[in-house]
This record gives C-alpha cells, structure tokens and sequence, in this order.
C-alpha cells in the first residue's frame, strides 16, 4: 500500500468511523459493534479487494458482488441519466503524467494551485525531518520537489509554458536508449 492511501484515505475513514460510533481513539471497540464499509472497486480491480485489517470492519465490494466492469458502470450511468465521471485520482497525485499536469494547470487551475501547495507543504515537511541538514537543504532547494514522481516536477510548470526543458534529480536518460547510434554491440 502506498504511504500516501494510508495517510489520507486509510486512517482519515478509520478516525471518522471512530467517530461515528463514539469510540475514542485507543479504546478497544465492543466486540457486538461493527461497521459495513462500502468500496467501490469493480471487477477490473479485484486484486485490490483485501478483508479490512480492524475485526470491527466488514469490507464490503458491491461492484464485485455484481460482477461489475468500470466499463459496466459507466454503462449504467449513462442507462440512468447520470454524469459521467473521470477516472478517479488525487489532485496531488505524484502518478499524474505530463499531459495531465498541463490539462490541469490550463483547465483546472485552482486545482492545480491546490496540489503545488500540497507539493510545497510535503517537501518543506519531509525535508524538515532530515536530522542536521534537513533545514539547510530546505532553504537552499528554491522549490525543487523531491518527492513527486511525475516525468517533470509541477513547481516549474506552475511558471512555464510548453515545450519544457528540465533535468528532473532523480531519473536517468540514457541516451543509447532513444538513439540506435548511442549503443554499440560488442
């Protein structure tokens, strides 16, 4: 599981039940309470279904149960005259691609400004942890993301327009790998 499910999906929902049943945080649940947790995985992502790991949760996948398609869903959607929705995904979600950073840079901007702050909150936070040097290092980076893992950091798109030309710490080019004249056999 990626640290980011856990820290803003996984324990945010497991304080919020918390809540809702008046149990306080680090008091054992009465073994006669439970809760049914909804999850909306369907049948494209059955490797995703996992039992949940509090014995007071009961995980249950309707779309599952239905033997239901992503595919499947949208048809039904649109069968009943609802909107159909994107592909799911956090705003700040270090998986976006080049496309979708630009997409929602010129199409969605306040979302875009919501996830360099996030960027800018993560990084300053992360780099802070670092015993010694952390606060050094974060004062001299001028905005270089360290975290994210998408094929160009959002702090530089947040100031540039297309084409882009960056060098992003952390990936390798490997010029033999674009140019057959670069790799020599033998």
């Amino acid at each position: 599981m990626r640290q980011c499910t856990n820290d803003y999906k996984i324990q945010p929902i497991r304080k919020k039940i918390r809540q809702l049943c008046n149990i306080t945080y680090g008091k054992h649940f009465p073994k006669d309470k439970f809760v049914d947790q909804w999850i909306g995985i369907s049948m494209d992502e059955i490797s995703r279904m996992k039992p949940a790991r509090d014995k007071y949760i009961n995980n249950v996948h309707p779309l599952i149960d239905l033997k239901m398609s992503r595919s499947d869903c949208l048809k039904w959607m649109s069968a009943n005259a609802f909107p159909l929705p994107e592909k799911s995904a956090c705003i700040c979600c270090p998986f976006h691609d080049d496309k979708y950073w630009y997409f929602m840079k010129h199409n969605r901007p306040e979302e875009f400004a919501d996830a360099v702050e996030f960027d800018k909150k993560i990084t300053s936070d992360f780099l802070k942890r670092i015993p010694g040097i952390g606060e050094f290092i974060a004062g001299r980076i001028s905005g270089k993301n360290l975290l994210h893992d998408a094929e160009m950091e959002i702090r530089y798109m947040e100031k540039n327009n297309p084409p882009l030309k960056i060098i992003v710490p952390g990936r390798i080019f490997r010029h033999e790998a674009t140019d057959p004249k670069g790799c020599k056999k033998g």
